[in-house]
């Protein structure tokens, strides 16, 4: 029950700044695209933590269904990468064969995972004080773990590239967007 309420938190902690950063940025004269990476990317964190806690709550200690719960957070995961793959073509102006290529590179990798996942189906193991070891096939845990990893470098690299002349503010948000990349990837 531990690691489902610390999941829902999280994802309640999303919604309040998905809230939060939406507005401040919509106000301001900001790019409109990077307001829509950042509402796909926090949806999708939001059903990444919402499908690893509800079946807990709904289903109880149903392995099953906390296991098919896991593979659709998965699902999740993935999908929260994307918006962030796109911000990056976006601030490196990537050409649309490049877009492309990683794209379809990170799409079969989505897929080589969550096939893994279905043909080496893992119940977890809820531990007594109410932590759940989602026992994933070690494969796909791994290359799970290197895409998050990958992108949050990546962004790193941008984030950490950018031009003095920003203000403190979005510094600060590029910061803490990618903080949250590198936390999910040792989630994960």
């Amino acid at each position: 029950m531990t690691t489902a309420i610390l999941h829902l938190i999280l994802a309640g902690l999303a919604v309040v700044g998905s809230i939060a950063i939406y507005f401040t940025w919509h106000r301001m004269d900001f790019q409109h695209n990077l307001v829509k990476y950042l509402f796909y990317f926090l949806a999708f964190f939001i059903g990444y933590h919402v499908f690893l806690s509800l079946p807990y709550f709904i289903f109880g200690k149903n392995l099953t269904v906390l296991a098919g719960g896991y593979e659709i957070a998965i699902f999740f995961y993935f999908l929260f990468l994307v918006p962030i793959i796109q911000l990056i073509f976006y601030l490196t102006n990537a050409s649309s064969k490049t877009k492309a290529y990683v794209l379809s590179l990170f799409f079969f990798w989505a897929a080589a995972v969550l096939v893994l996942q279905i043909v080496d189906f893992r119940l977890p193991i809820v531990l007594s004080n109410g932590f759940i070891f989602w026992n994933a096939n070690p494969v796909s845990a791994w290359l799970t773990s290197l895409a998050g990893f990958l992108v949050g470098a990546n962004l790193f690299m941008i984030v950490g590239n950018q031009p003095r002349g920003l203000n403190f503010s979005e510094r600060f948000k590029s910061f803490l967007l990618m903080s949250g990349i590198f936390t999910l990837t040792v989630d994960s």
